[in-house]
């Protein structure tokens, strides 16, 4: 249930950022979901993952929260 309270935050940060990044949500149970669960050791659903510009893995979290602040943080350059 975590994923769908976290839902409405995600649709907003996707309305917020979305012409500067890109919101990826991936079911773990499909193929596509299992191999990025694998590629990135995700383990609990939702994890959440930003990335920068270039591919590097900058903010990983597990559970809680939707790290909002975070990611307008990060998409803003403020880190």
């Amino acid at each position: 249930m975590a994923c769908l309270r976290a839902k409405p935050v995600v649709d907003e940060l996707e309305r917020e950022v979305g012409d500067r990044a890109i919101i990826l949500r991936a079911d773990l149970l499909s193929d596509v979901g299992e191999a990025l669960g694998d590629r990135f050791e995700v383990h609990a659903s939702p994890t959440f993952l930003v990335f920068d510009a270039t591919g590097r893995l900058v903010h990983k979290q597990r559970g809680g929260d939707v790290p909002a602040a975070r990611v307008r943080a990060l998409v803003a350059g403020a880190e």
